[in-house]
Formats: structure tokens, C-alpha cells, sequence
């Protein structure tokens, strides 16, 4: 069910990412998987990394220095967060295949044997969303360097970004300085969001939902009519939990939920701000990028706190029988846990989160119309 919406997604991303250097991986026609790239085109994908990390270096000595209001800081800081998060999405020491090889395991063959799914809606759902997500990402991609490049036209003097100030400072200030630089930043963005991608969309949300909808088809599959065949497929549920949390755990999970809360509540902060301004078209953008942030936040933490509370219910409730062997192999289960560093998401983290980007947002609204 899910090779057929997953290739044509990970081939045009592929095809637009190997032409603009922005992956290591490629699609192979003949394989029918992804693949790594030789080695000589490596060097391209290093260069635009490199200029990332020169971007991100500089934009954070321009905050730290810059003197700027309480509106342009946040806006400066929420977008520098998003940029950081993209970085430490893409940078490798060594490139890591773990991802590479979560997404060859969704589009393989092989998932419609491991597959348990026997109702004919569920998979229409999960096509239908995850259609919608990549294209959402991959319009995401677009869109926020569109409402960077938009900020440098409209008020390029007010945006704190590396560009803009730079113009600002040397008092080249005009029609023709201002569309260029907002074009090198809009380049800049959509290399910067095009490299991230693959590990933001294919892996780490794809990957959730695939496992979500297996928990899912797990619980509902009537064929499992022996206690040995519940166990023996909770053990196959568990192994692919195990190759979801290595491919997530030390690196683009705690990135996405670490980061994307701070530019949830800098978007959040300048929303309410430029409303208040009455700036209208201003604060709409800010809110759009807050949605995203919390919509993508949401969205991978419910899922996997769901898992954790369904499957946590069926193994209490599972009864340990009379072998000894049976009670040991009960006991030895465990919830499915999606994991970030040494930490799983249990039922209230998409709430504590939230809570905590509220209270936040609130204390520096408090602190900004109080003083």
C-alpha cells in the first residue's frame, strides 16, 4: 500500500535534490531503491553544508551583537532555530545510512509480507496522509524561503539576517541591492530546507506513521488466533521499533522536538506583537510558520504517545499462562517507545510540551508589555 505513494515522492525529490547537489543518495531505476552516490559528487554536498554552517556562524554573531528590538531578535531567532535544526539534521561526520535504509524498508516489496493490515480504509488513510505530509514538507520547502525573501523585500532594514544587514550597514540600500539579496537568501533557504528534507519527511514522519499504522493493524488483525502468534507478531512490531529508534533517536528526533518549540513560541511571540501593531499581513506569516511548528511538533508526538498507551494497555493486560517459558517471554515485553537520546515519548509529552511553549510565550508577553 504505501510503495505506491512513497516512490513518486522519493523520486522527485531525489531527482530535484541530486540536481541541485543538496543529497548523497540518488534514486536507482534499475535496484528500485535508493542509493548512495559516488563519491565524487560528494564534494558538491559538502560545499553547500559548508556554506550552511559559515551562514549559521554569522547570523548568531549578528544576533548576539546586533542591536535589534524585541520583534526583530524573535523573527531572528526563530529563523536562525529553524536554520540550526537544519543543520543538525544534515551534518554528518560519516554518512549515516540508517535513514537511507528505513526508507528502502518502506518502499520495499517485502513490507506487504511484514504488513498485517485487514482493513481496506486504514490503508486509503495512511496513503491519503502520507500524500499529504510529504507534499506539505516539500511545500514547506518552498514557502518559508518565499516568506524570507518576502521580509528582505518589504522591510529590509527591520530583518535581521545576514543579507539585509549587510546592505543596511554599508547604506546600499535600494530597489535593485534589495531584490538581490533577497533572491541570494531565498537560494540560500531552499538549499539549506531541500538538504533536510529526506530526514524531516521521509524519515522521521513517514517512519512514525509507519509504525503507528502497524501498532494499528496489530490490534485489529483477527487472524492472530493463538496466543504464540500475537507474541511472535509483536516481536516483528518490535524489530521494526528498533530500526525506527536508530534511525531517529541520537540525532533528528531530538533535534525536530528540542528546536522546533523555541520557534514555536519566537513565531507565536511575534504573532501576537505585530497583531497588536496591527500589521496585519505581517502577523499572518508569522502565524502560518507557528502553525507548521506546531502542527509537525503535534503530529509526531501524539502518534507516538499513542503507541506507547495502546501497546502499554495490551501488554498489562496480557495474560502470563502456565509454562514458564510463556511467562518469561510476557514479562520480557515491553510498550512500543519512540525514543530521543535516553528519553521515549510517554502519554503527556505532546502535552508538556505544549504547556511549556504556552507558558513561555505568555511570560515573555508579560515581560514585554510590563516593562
Amino acid at each position: 500500500m504505501i510503495v505506491r505513494v512513497l516512490i513518486p515522492l522519493l523520486k522527485r525529490y531525489l531527482n530535484l535534490a541530486k540536481r541541485f547537489s543538496a543529497s548523497y543518495f540518488e534514486w536507482d531505476e534499475n535496484k528500485g531503491k535508493i542509493v548512495l552516490r559516488d563519491v565524487k559528487h560528494h564534494g558538491k554536498v559538502k560545499a553547500w553544508l559548508l556554506l550552511h554552517i559559515v551562514y549559521v556562524v554569522l547570523q548568531t554573531l549578528l544576533i548576539c551583537f546586533g542591536e535589534f528590538d524585541l520583534v526583530e531578535k524573535s523573527s531572528a531567532g526563530m529563523i536562525l532555530g529553524l536554520y540550526i535544526l537544519c543543520l543538525i539534521l544534515r551534518f554528518e561526520t560519516y554518512i549515516d545510512l540508517v535513514p537511507m535504509e528505513l526508507n528502502n524498508r518502506s518502499i520495499s516489496q517485502n513490507y506487504d509480507a511484514f504488513g498485517r493490515e485487514v482493513s481496506e480504509r486504514i490503508p486509503a488513510k495512511f496513503e491519503m496522509a502520507i500524500k499529504h505530509l510529504c507534499n506539505f514538507f516539500g511545500l514547506s520547502c518552498i514557502l518559508d524561503p518565499l516568506f524570507i525573501a518576502i521580509l528582505i523585500v518589504f522591510i529590509p532594514c527591520r530583518t535581521p539576517l545576514l543579507g539585509p544587514m549587510l546592505i543596511c550597514n554599508q547604506k546600499m540600500v535600494s530597489t535593485i541591492s534589495t531584490l538581490v539579496v533577497a533572491l541570494i537568501e531565498y537560494i540560500i533557504a531552499c538549499s539549506i530546507f531541500m538538504g533536510t528534507f529526506q530526514y524531516s519527511a521521509f524519515s522521521l514522519v513517514t517512519g512514525i506513521l509507519i509504525l503507528h499504522t502497524e501498532c494499528k493493524s496489530f490490534f485489529l488483525d483477527r487472524r492472530l488466533n493463538s496466543v504464540e502468534k500475537w507474541l511472535r507478531n509483536y516481536r516483528e512490531l518490535q524489530v521494526l521499533e528498533k530500526i525506527l529508534n536508530s534511525a531517529l533517536r541520537e540525532r533528528i528526533l531530538p533535534a525536530i522536538i528540542l528546536v522546533l518549540p523555541v520557534s514555536q513560541i519566537l513565531s507565536c511571540l511575534v504573532f501576537v506583537i505585530l497583531l497588536k501593531d496591527s500589521k496585519v499581513i505581517s502577523s499572518a506569516m508569522f502565524f502560518i510558520f507557528y502553525l507548521e511548528c506546531l502542527g509537525v511538533t503535534m503530529l509526531i508526538l501524539s502518534f507516538a504517545a499513542n503507541m506507547f498507551v495502546k501497546t502499554g494497555k495490551w501488554v498489562s493486560q496480557l495474560s502470563p499462562g502456565q509454562s514458564k517459558t510463556h511467562r518469561r517471554i510476557v514479562k520480557s515485553l515491553q510498550p512500543v517507545k519512540v525514543q530521543f537520546g535516553n528519553n521515549f515519548v510517554d502519554a503527556l509529552t505532546p502535552l508538556v510540551f505544549q504547556q511549556f511553549c504556552a507558558t513561555q510565550t505568555a511570560s515573555l508577553l508579560v515581560l514585554k508589555y510590563k516593562l
